[in-house]
């Protein structure tokens, strides 16, 4: 009885947004008034929405006033500075592993770094769940991805990522995140390292 009720109340809050919620006016061709000609009245009369692309560009040649019309805006995001370049390593005694290793007691088998060149902040530890295929070689990719560690140059700063849950230094929001750009960003610029 009460999944029924749930489900009434979100059909009959879905039925509410549709019809008053859409926040788009619809006016009848028949009934609108001629576009205003001088910058003042257009200025204080109303945006409508055009018909199509045609009908925009009808009524920006009818014109007489010209006004600008602000652009879409987007926010832009803008990569860092690139500061070295990045290297791989999938050995036990580099010295990021062995950070890993002795703060979360990590399998250094399981474990694969990027590291950047001359030394910066920006250095990655993966941690994969350990399994492996029917050769018995450990499969590293986005699907086996466990955790990601983040490393400043001298190992006194490591966070770690786990996505939702098991997040070290990190919100949950930051974890899945992290956890998204290094699956489809990050994890295929390194794919033949990683299956080697």
């Amino acid at each position: 009885m009460s999944k029924q009720i749930i489900a009434l109340v979100l059909l009959a809050s879905m039925l509410i947004l549709v019809l008053f919620g859409c926040g788009k006016k619809e006016t009848d061709p028949t009934t609108t008034e001629s576009p205003r000609v001088t910058e003042t009245a257009a200025a204080q009369t109303e945006p409508t929405v055009a018909a199509s692309a045609a009908d925009a560009q009808k009524e920006t040649t009818n014109s007489v006033a010209t006004t600008a019309v602000p652009s879409e805006t987007t926010a832009a995001f803008t990569m860092p500075e690139k500061t070295g370049d990045m290297y791989f390593t999938d050995d036990a005694d580099n010295k990021f592993i062995q950070a890993v290793v002795q703060k979360y007691g990590s399998d250094p088998a399981r474990l694969a770094c990027i590291y950047v060149v001359p030394e910066g902040d920006s250095n990655h530890v993966f941690e994969f769940n350990g399994k492996t295929d029917s050769n018995g070689k450990l499969i590293r990719n986005k699907r086996t991805l466990k955790y990601v560690y983040t490393l400043n140059a001298n190992c006194s700063e490591i966070t770690r990522a786990g996505g939702a849950t098991g997040n070290d230094g990190l919100t949950a929001a930051q974890g899945l995140v992290i956890m998204q750009l290094t699956k489809e960003l990050i994890l295929p610029k390194f794919e033949e390292e990683l299956n080697s």
